[in-house]
């Protein structure tokens, strides 16, 4: 095994160092509930801020800010604990009636009363934590951080992935409205394995058109425009959550690679516009008489807010209720049989346990709005831990930070497809909100779609090149 893999980067370990510290911190007693847990939230903040800047700084290449482990270290600790507690704050200091039911409903102040100091806030920064911590091991252990392979030119005619990503996109709209109806006579939800099959194709064609971007290949940008416009099919039938994190993640990649800070920064905000846009379209689509601009301003807060105050409270749920728990904790890998296909295991229990957190673990006063359908998530902390105690959470972590530091070295190290492909998963790969079992499983046939798509794309390039 080389050096590179054991060893942490010297320029970041004080950053690792100062995150294993402050992880123990919040184990102390007394630290929660008072001035100490305000510290610990502050602290937090100054530590990501202090590894972004290394980063940053640390080459003209700074693609390690677009890689899954940092993707996911920062994803979780602004948007799972830092903006729900501003929210909490500033919803306690100004009161409820100054917000109406723009943020949270009346139903859920029970919610914003426990949110802080709750066992689940603790949990998610713990897991950002030690995110921080082994983001040390994202780079080789001499490297000056950055990747020490620049992004060369895909020698791929971009015909190729101009065709795959609109054919992929237009055969999923298609797919959408007539796929059921044809394919799940031969076999139950083909049309769903197609539909999941032809988005990672889309996915991966962007990447691709990114990666040409990058590598300041002609006629990049142009082909970065039509797939964008070709991403509106996608989105608002069904698979706007992954299109949308993954220009989001392009987007951003794209923009530190050319060194734009604003661009980057603008890329995420204007994929989050896109999004709420989209719900907005979709919901307007089914409901003639919907006010558009209130609808919008619903969904902007509860992307931001309720769903995150929603998720902490059913995590904090979890953990209070692991020693009367009924589940069986007695194989912490448990998630291992969601990579059996269903084709081989028709029987093949439900991933999804919406419905159960929902019952089991959220506030009593979200019952009154959700049901079991709701999809309700603890985010990918609460399933190892309901289901196979602290043995198991152990496990999925471990799980979750080995794939995103390998993801990651790929990315920073790897060829241009190589890079390209850990770029096209990153909306499976960062997708804090999702039961772990599940986010193995999606992850798992992403990953071999778009290592099987890659190869052939990679020999259609080398025969290309020989004639």
């Amino acid at each position: 095994m080389s050096r590179s893999w054991i060893y942490p980067n010297v320029r970041i370990l004080p950053v690792a160092i100062a995150a294993a510290g402050l992880w123990l911190w919040t184990f102390a007693p007394g630290v929660w509930g008072g001035a100490g847990s305000w510290i610990v939230r502050l602290a937090s903040m100054l530590l990501w801020l202090w590894l972004t800047i290394i980063l940053f700084q640390g080459s003209d290449n700074r693609r390690v800010l677009a890689a899954p482990l940092f993707l996911m270290v920062t994803w979780v600790l602004w948007f799972y604990f830092v903006i729900p507690i501003i929210a909490v704050v500033t919803i306690s200091a100004v009161g409820q009636s100054s917000f109406g039911d723009l943020i949270v409903a009346p139903t859920y102040q029970g919610l914003l009363s426990g949110l802080v100091d709750s066992e689940g806030e603790r949990e998610i920064l713990r897991f950002s934590l030690i995110g921080h911590v082994l983001v040390a091991w994202m780079l080789p252990a001499g490297a000056d951080g950055r990747g020490d392979k620049p992004v060369s030119t895909l020698r791929l005619p971009r015909s190729i992935i101009l065709g795959i990503g609109i054919f992929a996109a237009v055969t999923y709209i298609i797919q959408r409205h007539v796929g059921a109806k044809i394919f799940d006579h031969y076999w139950n939800d083909l049309d769903q394995q197609i539909n999941f099959i032809v988005l990672v194709l889309y996915v991966t064609a962007f990447a691709l058109a990114a990666i040409r971007w990058m590598s300041r290949a002609e006629g990049a940008v142009l082909d970065l425009v039509v797939l964008s416009i070709a991403a509106v099919g996608p989105m608002f039938f069904g698979g706007t959550k992954i299109v949308v994190f993954a220009l989001a993640a392009t987007g951003f990649a794209v923009a530190l690679e050319r060194r734009s800070v604003a661009t980057a920064v603008g890329s995420v905000i204007l994929a989050l516009l896109i999004l709420l846009s989209a719900i907005t379209v979709r919901q307007a689509r089914l409901n003639p008489n919907l006010e558009v601009f209130p609808y919008f301003r619903e969904v902007l807060a509860s992307k931001l807010v309720t769903r995150q105050i929603e998720t902490i409270d059913c995590l904090t749920g979890v953990i209070r209720k692991i020693p009367t728990t009924h589940e069986d904790r007695s194989n912490p890998f448990y998630f291992v049989y969601g990579l059996v296909p269903r084709a081989l295991w028709p029987d093949k229990p439900n991933l999804s346990q919406s419905g159960k957190i929902v019952i089991h673990y959220c506030h009593p006063d979200m019952a009154p709005n959700l049901n079991t359908d709701h999809s309700a998530s603890g985010t990918l902390l609460w399933e190892p831990l309901a289901f196979a105690g602290v043995p198991g959470q152990i496990v999925a972590q471990a799980l979750t930070f080995l794939i995103l530091i390998v993801l990651s070295r790929i990315w920073i190290n790897g060829s241009s497809y190589a890079a390209a492909g850990v770029l096209a998963l990153t909306p499976w790969t960062i997708d804090f909100d999702q039961h772990f079992a599940l986010y193995v499983a999606n992850l798992a046939k992403a990953a071999l779609v778009t290592c099987v798509f890659l190869f052939v794309l990679a020999r259609v390039g080398r025969i290309l090149r020989w004639r």
